[in-house]
């Protein structure tokens, strides 16, 4: 998802599938600012991407952080973000079954 770049505030970007109920995976952009550039939310980065990609294709979450994961070669590296994602699916607590009323 090469346009997210093109975001103003952007310096480097990432995306992951993540497990989406209804699609079964959906766009998560991994983000790092330029320096001394103001933090956005999802909500921003639609609406930037709105006239550049499909609905289908939106991200579905997003998460800014100070540096991405890089491979001893220096090429961006999503493979600790899929690990990430996943366990903190695993350790995220499982919502009750609905339980029959009597």
């Amino acid at each position: 998802m090469v346009v997210v770049h093109e975001h103003p505030e952007v310096a480097e970007v990432t995306v992951i599938g993540v497990p989406d109920n209804y699609r079964g995976q959906s766009a998560k952009a991994f983000i790092v600012l330029k320096a001394g550039r103001t933090p956005f939310d999802l909500e921003a980065l639609r609406s930037f991407l709105a006239d550049k990609l499909a609905t289908y294709e939106m991200p579905t979450a997003m998460e800014i952080r100070a540096s991405l994961p890089k491979t001893p070669v220096g090429k961006l590296s999503k493979k600790e973000l899929v690990a990430e994602e996943l366990a903190k699916r695993q350790s995220a607590p499982t919502p009750p079954s609905p339980q029959s009323e009597a």
